[in-house]
């Protein structure tokens, strides 16, 4: 870890440009809100919303996009608008269960408007049974968890709260509406805005669940007045559990759809990023990747931004305890030595050999190029069923991903397309960035 530290101070910079922590909007955040960047008609359009006493909108893209940087923008430029929120989210991930939901949205409510520091808000009786419910379910038996950060004396400590289901949906649906009747009323807030996240491609099993979940939300705060909703997912899970369900079609609108980044756009993150880790102000900061080489990366991650800052991160590990050149961009033929053995190690470690055998051959056939599950059965041999089993589990090992349909050339209904992520591209030598050259 010191070898790394001393690479990015070679660099005059205090810390790694390439993180992938969620930006911050409070004033003291390691990764403020002000690096964000691009997305702001996405924003201006969301936050047009708010302008009524209270909102649903929907965040849709793939994976690494950058869903929740946006939500958290918003959610800083609401707060400039009189409209409170916390810095974290509400979990509508994997197995999430009505009940610890609805005490996750009490509990962000709560603390969203006890951080204004308006007495009336701290003293107001339904902020006091709020704050009873949330201690007493801490301490009392029952089937549901969540994590609150409680004040206690005077003293910020996390918890983790328990409480039977039945007085949750008794309770929490009544107090909510309190608490957002409370902000409405007062001279201080114009409501309050709770950010729903990790709708990321679930299982069919674990989409209907979150859609009935949602449904059940409608019916206990999604319309209360005062209360403003975004919620963030991915591609797939935004249409089931959102889109394709009519109850919450209507609620929720036309998703706000992102698309990656422009390759500019992330150059200019990483300077922005590099501005802001500068050690000396007054000198420049050495890049570390070309610009060539960044979009070519970028571009074979699909413009997921995240995996890009992962892959770039790597390299620096293993490139810093090699001394050489340390201030030099790093270019294709450095990506290509360093990356490929990473991923190779990643993805034997993830499959077994008869997957490696397929993928090997689906690179070999398909590249950087858009297939379907058709040309997947062709490329490794395989009858439409054996495919589809095989196509679930590659995805399901971030070795394959969606990416749209085909144009309609007909009646019937488009074939899905896919790609080879950009992990397994690097993996096994298919793209200029992982092409040998001796």
């Amino acid at each position: 870890m010191a070898t790394v530290a001393r690479f990015w101070r070679a660099r005059n910079l205090r810390d790694s440009p390439f993180f992938q922590s969620a930006l911050e909007p409070s004033e003291d955040a390691r990764y403020p809100i002000h690096l964000f960047v691009g997305r702001i008609a996405e924003a201006e359009r969301i936050l047009a919303g708010m302008d009524s006493s209270d909102s649903r909108s929907a965040v849709q893209g793939a994976p690494g996009v950058g869903k929740t940087s946006l939500a958290q923008y918003v959610k800083a430029k609401a707060a400039e608008e009189g409209i409170a929120s916390t810095e974290g989210w509400v979990t509508l991930g994997s197995g999430a269960e009505l009940e610890n939901v609805l005490l996750q949205i009490l509990g962000g409510v709560y603390f969203a408007q006890e951080g204004t520091g308006v007495p009336e808000f701290q003293e107001h009786p339904s902020m006091k049974a709020a704050r009873q419910l949330l201690l007493a379910y801490e301490i009392e038996g029952g089937g549901v968890s969540f994590g609150i950060a409680t004040i206690s004396g005077g003293v910020s400590r996390s918890s983790s709260a328990h409480a039977g289901p039945g007085a949750v949906l008794v309770h929490i649906p009544r107090l909510l509406r309190d608490l957002a009747g409370i902000a409405l009323q007062s001279q201080a807030l114009r409501g309050v805005l709770v950010h729903l996240n990790n709708l990321e491609n679930p299982t069919e099993a674990n989409a209907h669940k979150a859609a009935q979940v949602l449904r059940d939300l409608r019916d206990h705060c999604l319309l209360v007045p005062g209360l403003h909703f975004i919620v963030a997912g991915t591609d797939g899970a935004v249409r089931q559990v959102i889109s394709g369900q009519p109850q919450l079609r209507g609620v929720f609108g036309v998703p706000e759809i992102l698309s990656p980044l422009e390759p500019q756009e992330v150059r200019d993150l990483l300077r922005r990023r590099y501005e802001y880790l500068k050690i000396d102000k007054d000198e420049p900061v050495p890049p570390f990747i070309t610009d060539d080489s960044l979009t070519d990366l970028y571009r074979l991650f699909q413009g997921d931004l995240r995996r890009t800052l992962q892959a770039l991160e790597e390299a620096a590990k293993r490139l810093a305890p090699l001394g050489e050149h340390p201030t030099d961009p790093m270019d294709e033929q450095a990506l290509r030595r360093v990356l490929r053995n990473v991923y190779q190690q990643m993805v034997r470690a993830r499959l077994d050999e008869t997957a490696l055998r397929h993928v090997e051959r689906l690179a070999a056939t398909v590249g950087r190029e858009p297939f379907t599950r058709a040309d997947l059965a062709e490329a490794i041999k395989r009858t439409d069923r054996q495919s589809r089993t095989i196509l679930s589990d590659l995805q399901a090992n971030e070795i394959v991903q969606s990416v749209g349909q085909e144009d309609a050339e007909g009646p019937g209904r488009p074939a899905e397309l896919f790609a080879l992520t950009g992990t397994a591209l690097l993996a096994f030598a298919t793209g200029p960035l992982a092409t040998e050259t001796g």
